[in-house]
């Protein structure tokens, strides 16, 4: 992980209520612009099909994600616009290119 990941691992992500639980693992990813210095940006989900609300959505920082799905820290420096997903867990992640 390179320093500037490094620095990151404390801003804010959300992550879906089911994969914040462990009920479903984390198949899909997006980054949009952070709207604040401490947020990345990102936003990770089971894609299950699943309710799911803003309501119901945690903030937990970097650090925390990757401690849960260490597959992901490779990818976490592509920019706004980048998506990933994955079948299921044994699948390795596809990235989406940015449209932008």
């Amino acid at each position: 992980m390179d320093e500037h990941t490094q620095s990151n691992l404390t801003r804010a992500v959300i992550i879906c209520s089911h994969a914040a639980s462990r009920e479903f693992p984390i198949l899909f990813a997006e980054r949009s612009a952070p709207e604040e210095p401490t947020d990345t940006g990102w936003q990770f989900v089971c894609n299950s099909g699943a309710d799911e609300t803003e309501q119901t959505a945690k903030v937990w920082a970097l650090g925390e994600v990757l401690a849960v799905e260490p597959t992901l820290a490779r990818f976490v420096h592509l920019p706004p616009g980048t998506q990933l997903l994955r079948k299921d867990v044994r699948s390795p992640w596809e990235v989406v290119p940015s449209r932008t």
